[in-house]
């Protein structure tokens, strides 16, 4: 039989070159930017994974307080922010959750 053992690091791709592993996972795309300068590597498909971000807050905040955030996120995908947010750090792929 044979075994996986999984090496955590900082930054993924460093530990794996570091280290001369065969496999490195990671959010896809850094893996994209990764492979892309790396002759000899590619990515495998489909993805395995949808990272889903969210908003937390502590439990004593009032009812308008989470209306208010709540409020504010959906402004903010609304208005195109989080979607410029996204296209200047090199993440326009990234897919923003549908109003709620």
């Amino acid at each position: 039989m044979v075994q996986a053992q999984v090496v955590r690091g900082s930054e993924g791709t460093s530990v794996f070159l570091e280290q001369g592993l065969e496999v490195a996972a990671g959010i896809r795309s850094p893996m994209v930017d990764f492979v892309a300068t790396h002759p000899g590597h590619r990515l495998l498909e489909p993805r395995f994974m949808d990272i889903q971000q969210a908003v937390g807050t502590t439990q004593g905040r009032s009812p308008e307080t989470v209306a208010y955030l709540r409020a504010l996120v959906e402004e903010l995908k609304a208005d195109g922010f989080l979607a410029r947010a996204l296209d200047r750090s090199g993440r326009s792929e990234a897919m923003l959750a549908p109003p709620a």
